[in-house]
């Protein structure tokens, strides 16, 4: 078997991150859906250990070169004699590890060689063939899609069936009609389709030429479709029964983590969920500037309102949009930093649960990793993009200890001003 690194972003039972790393595939026996939106994952030693990805991120490539070791099951009934369990769901595992495929009735038993401790026997309702054809299809290193495609008359097209390596079915794939003869195919969200993937069209049983002439990517997520004849009343009917292959190289996504300096600043929050992470500017943008000027009541982000750590540039937006003067709101706002060579003007103020998050995530109670001291002092207020109430804002001092919220008068020009960002990756 080829060494490969699959990368898991593992959490406590609680939810609280734990330990990203990157793991040799050799090392993993099977993996599962747990908690909904989580993965468990099962190690030749028998530990477990979960991680906050989705099945579907590892099955498409996403956190690997591939997972061409790993062959879906489908939910089980049962493991080792022990119901599976509605809080569980569909499970891969290592062909590596796979004794052998044997039916009985209409079930199917999956004999692993491994946890050394507690071998799994798992019994599930998918077939042998199912099985072994899917294993077949994973030992590429390429995302492959395989669509059978009809259109008639002025319909959209319909996908009559899917066979893939990325875990996508027919009723995943809408078809749309915008002319005789142009069409589009929109994929759910995350299908790895890539900017440039390759096609492959295999003609109608019968036919004498290829009937599409153009077939590109249009988005992440959608293809373009031209046929034969594009525009006239005979391009409509045109495919039938026709296959369109389509294969990309799995990008993998690189997790950003707490602490990492990029993106203009260092990361303090990271949302796997929306893939979204949040980043500091790594100097006070004011080291001495009123909440806002004029002194002007935004009851529409007074706290516990519009608090969260996705609220910063929001916030920052609909303070600017008022204020005439400088204010902490604004002096973020106005923020450019090059670096690299690569300018970032996007800065916010950070919302309370930013300045709280940088806080405790970078550390300014435990050690200061980060230097975060240099240029924000001990005993320092901090504003939020948040107010108190109409004639005070919402603010947080840095002791070296704990952090205090506190609420001084909108016109106190001694609180600093900090400057966050929000990045996708």
């Amino acid at each position: 078997m080829s060494a490969k690194l699959i990368f898991f972003d593992f959490v406590t039972e609680a939810g609280a991150p734990n330990s990203p790393c990157a793991i040799n595939a050799s090392q993993i026996v099977y993996m599962y859906t747990t908690q909904s939106t989580k993965t468990a994952a099962v190690f030749t030693n028998g530990d477990t250990m979960i991680a906050n990805q989705t099945l579907a991120s590892f099955k498409s490539g996403e956190q690997s070169q591939g997972l061409g070791e790993f062959v879906s099951i489908g939910t089980p009934d049962s493991c080792n004699k022990a119901l599976w369990g509605s809080s569980r769901g569909e499970v891969l595992v290592n062909t590596t590890y796979l004794a052998r495929l044997q039916r009985s009735l209409s079930k199917t038993s999956v004999v692993l060689s491994q946890p050394s401790s507690n071998p799994a026997i798992f019994i599930t309702s998918k077939y042998i063939n199912d099985i072994v054809n899917d294993s077949k299809i994973n030992e590429s290193p390429f995302n492959y899609i395989s669509l059978n495609v009809t259109q008639t008359s002025t319909n959209a097209p319909v996908i009559n069936s899917v066979y893939s390596n990325v875990g996508l079915t027919a009723t995943q794939v809408t078809g749309s009609r915008s002319a005789a003869g142009t069409y589009a195919l929109a994929f759910p969200t995350g299908t790895p389709i890539g900017t440039s993937p390759s096609f492959f069209i295999s003609s109608p049983t019968g036919a004498t030429n290829n009937p599409i002439v153009k077939i590109s990517a249009t988005s992440a997520t959608g293809l373009g479709i031209v046929t034969q004849g594009s525009g006239f009343t005979n391009a409509d009917s045109i495919l039938s029964n026709t296959k369109i292959n389509i294969l990309s190289w799995p990008i993998i996504s690189v997790i950003p983590a707490i602490g990492d300096r990029i993106q203009g600043g260092i990361v303090f929050y990271v949302d796997r969920s929306t893939k979204k992470g949040y980043v500091l500017y790594e100097s006070a943008a004011s080291t001495g500037v009123a909440w806002c000027t004029p002194d002007t009541n935004f009851s529409s982000i007074q706290s516990p309102l519009l608090t969260g750590v996705t609220n910063s540039a929001a916030n920052t937006a609909t303070i600017v949009a008022t204020a005439t003067g400088t204010g902490a709101a604004t002096v973020a706002d106005a923020l450019s930093v090059t670096i690299g060579g690569v300018t970032y003007s996007d800065w916010a103020c950070p919302s309370e649960q930013a300045v709280y998050l940088i806080y405790d995530n970078l550390g300014y109670a435990a050690g200061d990793l980060f230097n975060l001291k240099s240029f924000i002092p001990p005993t320092t207020t901090v504003w939020t993009s948040n107010q108190f109430n109409s004639a005070r804002g919402q603010a947080v001092r840095f002791e070296n200890t704990s952090r205090v919220t506190g609420a001084p008068p909108k016109t106190d020009a001694t609180p600093y001003a900090l400057a966050v960002r929000e990045f996708s990756f």
